[in-house]
């Protein structure tokens, strides 16, 4: 399997991914990608990046064992190879060794046939590094948060986790779609794209809560029943209701003038620059 692990905070296959600055899923250009925590991750300040890849039997029947208890239907799936990676107390971009770190995990299983990734958060303090694109102020927050979530490059196939490029990622280890604040499962092999289920009382079917085209995930909290949100590029908010603002980062220079779009913006350029963001 041909694979790349980014220091920016996700897994691509096919090539690797240079961009620090997340944009919102979908994304086409077989964009094939898994991305805990896709951001400007600068691990020469503070922090490592590891990964390996495993056929130990231990780790193959704890990964057997987690997909069989987050999708049913998979109950003699039995795992022959496993990818961990981890970024641990990494920092940002434009940061030092004293700024804020994240840590946090992605897990790929296969058996080549069916594929599944876990995501893990452990101590997510910052969303933003301080690149221009990017603007994030002295800690790490503010401007294009991380995007978080799965990218099959086709432009159909994908998933945004709630709160992916807000300011409310900085609390993605607090959600959940399987019942433990700070793991996400999701089945994400050719045949489709899955989300992990819950087996007790649900919400999604009966009230349909998400606005603007958004995905409901029931939150699978026993005695709790709650659903979040994945919200289409463009919308956030718990209903997916709220328009987001794409020029709260300010990115037009030199005085250009910013109107919002759903999921992008237009500069009005001053006399004598041109460009997307008038730079030229």
């Amino acid at each position: 399997m041909l694979f790349q692990v980014n220091n920016n905070g996700l897994v691509s296959f096919l090539r690797e991914v240079s961009q620090f600055t997340p944009v919102a899923f979908p994304i086409a250009g077989d964009r094939r990608v898994v991305a805990p925590f896709w951001a400007d991750v600068d691990n020469r300040l503070a922090g490592s990046v590891f990964y390996r890849e495993s056929q130990d039997p231990s780790i193959l029947r704890r990964a057997s064992g987690d997909v069989r208890t987050y999708f049913t239907e998979f109950p003699d799936f039995n795992a022959t190879w496993v990818l961990i990676s981890t970024w641990h107390q990494v920092t940002f971009f434009g940061g030092n060794s004293q700024t804020p770190v994240n840590t946090f995990q992605v897990v790929l299983i296969t058996d080549e046939e069916f594929s599944f990734t876990i995501f893990q958060y452990n101590n997510i303090t910052w969303t933003t590094g301080r690149h221009a694109t990017s603007g994030g102020n002295l800690v790490g927050l503010g401007g294009i948060a991380a995007q978080a979530g799965f990218n099959a490059g086709d432009g159909q196939r994908y998933f945004n986790i709630p709160s992916s490029r807000t300011a409310d990622v900085v609390s993605v280890e607090e959600t959940t779609n399987v019942g433990y604040p700070g793991r996400w499962v999701f089945r994400i092999d050719d045949a489709n794209v899955e989300v992990g289920g819950c087996n007790s009382a649900s919400v999604c079917p009966h009230l349909r809560p998400c606005l603007n085209g958004g995905q409901c995930i029931d939150d699978c909290i026993t005695g709790n029943p709650s659903f979040t949100c994945s919200c289409l590029a463009g919308f956030t908010g718990r209903w997916c209701q709220i328009n987001v603002n794409e020029c709260a980062s300010n990115p037009c220079q030199n005085s250009g003038s910013c109107k919002d779009q759903i999921n992008g913006f237009i500069c009005k350029c001053p006399t004598g620059y041109t460009g997307t963001h008038c730079q030229t």
